[in-house]
């Protein structure tokens, strides 16, 4: 968890994976392929 020392301005890695995964298969689920065909 160093880099939450090293870079407090940025959010949490989790977050921004998580709000950034969400996103893209909510957004645009058929300019994804893989989230296409998951779904």
């Amino acid at each position: 968890m160093s880099w939450s020392v090293t870079k407090p301005d940025e959010p949490p890695r989790t977050s921004v994976i998580g709000a950034d995964r969400a996103s893209t298969s909510s957004q645009s689920p058929a300019k994804s392929p893989n989230v296409r065909i998951a779904s």
